[in-house]
């Protein structure tokens, strides 16, 4: 296909400069001052619910002064990083057409978003980490969804093969979260070790009663399952809802996602108590029994069986699979692989962030159709909604009516 769509557009495109593709009815100087005007705007939009979000979960601290301090530092890094990030990409579209005198495919869309997001590094390091994988899980949702592996087309298809694919992901990733120890975000909180002292019979919450605790973990939970549904209903509707709020209750309460709610707050209280019952069984150590709790807790897919579970899933367990073995040789004392001693001296996590906005940008314009429509809004906001000219400027041209 992609070939196809290669050889049409240099057909379609033969007499195109960057005005129709990116600024119609504009020259490159005043589209480049449009873009500056609005760049601020834009990031500050895109980033407010993301940086928002982490204080729904510290209410008891929102007395403390610090917390603001965080809260306005991280935001004020995220806004002029993400406009630097929107406003270089665009102004590279026309550089790039200027500098080839034509447009090659599909290099003219991915590398410019790409190398516009070299202003990446200047993201709070934790939001870098989170962007970076979510671009690069819409790549991956892609790469399923235009499979032809029998077995790819097979999964696409089938909730039961598709959940237990899930539950080894996620009994994978839980596992190497306990060993490691690592309070990376992941939808099954593995939770720190209250007593080190044994590796076998005592719970992660020491000598808290499992009923309490459990009873503890699903009320906080049930806070972050609500707060992450209501970021999902909320933000593509940013502007209208700060217009006019009562429409969330008129109109939008209808679209609150139970499903999501219920993904996160089943998986997480069915791992808890899973584990909490093995571990006082007494009869495996404690990193196999948090191996069958993340295998018990996947059947929460069910409720929300989405791609952007699943790739999330995988990005995930190459990850902590990564550190795992980083950590394997370093504690044993085992020269690392050399590709490995490689990767770790790249800056992986800005290459991600640049390689997953690229081919998120290409994949919104090229193939819209097989890209998740809550990207499509999010990227409208962060660009002012230039991401959908250009879309709709690429469709007009692909199609013959520009």
């Amino acid at each position: 296909m992609a070939g196809s769509i290669s050889k049409y557009f240099y057909q379609a495109a033969a007499n195109k400069t960057c005005a129709d593709f990116h600024h119609p009815g504009k020259t490159c100087t005043q589209a480049a001052i449009q873009c500056l005007q609005n760049g601020v705007l834009g990031s500050a939009k895109f980033y407010f619910p993301l940086c928002l979000l982490p204080l729904l979960f510290k209410l008891h601290k929102w007395n403390e002064i610090k917390t603001w301090k965080e809260f306005l530092k991280n935001y004020t890094r995220c806004i002029f990083s993400g406009f630097f990030i929107t406003t270089t990409g665009f102004i590279l579209f026309c550089a790039a057409y200027q500098i080839f005198k034509g447009y090659y495919f599909p290099l003219c869309i991915c590398l410019p978003s790409s190398l516009g997001a070299m202003f990446c590094g200047f993201l709070p390091k934790k939001y870098l980490h989170i962007d970076g994988l979510s671009l690069l899980n819409v790549y991956i949702e892609f790469v399923i969804k235009q499979s032809k592996f029998k077995a790819v087309a097979w999964l696409r298809n089938s909730k039961i093969g598709a959940t237990f694919l899930y539950g080894i992901m996620n009994s994978i990733i839980v596992y190497c979260l306990h060993v490691l120890k690592s309070n990376r975000f992941w939808f099954v909180n593995v939770g720190k070790i209250a007593n080190q002292n044994s590796e076998k019979d005592i719970c992660v919450h020491g000598t808290i009663k499992c009923a309490d605790y459990l009873k503890k973990e699903v009320k906080q939970t049930s806070l972050f399952a609500f707060g992450v549904a209501m970021f999902k209903l909320v933000f593509p509707r940013l502007m209208t809802l700060l217009k006019n709020p009562q429409l969330l209750f008129t109109k939008y309460w209808k679209k609150f996602d139970f499903g999501l709610f219920m993904f996160i707050l089943a998986s997480n209280g069915i791992f808890k108590a899973v584990r909490c019952k093995l571990n006082q069984m007494k009869k495996y150590p404690r990193p196999i029994n948090v191996f069958i709790a993340g295998l018990a807790s996947s059947l929460g897919y069910i409720f929300y069986p989405r791609y952007i579970i699943f790739t999330m899933g995988i990005s995930t367990l190459i990850e902590v699979i990564y550190k795992y073995l980083d950590n394997y040789y370093i504690s044993n004392n085992i020269q690392l692989p050399k590709i490995m001693t490689i990767i770790n001296r790249l800056p992986m996590c800005e290459l991600v962030y640049m390689f997953g906005i690229g081919m998120t940008f290409q994949l919104r314009v090229v193939y819209p159709h097989l890209t998740n429509k809550f990207i499509h809004k999010m990227m409208s906001i962060g660009s002012s909604g230039r991401s959908d000219e250009v879309a709709r400027n690429y469709a007009g041209i692909m199609m013959g009516l520009q």
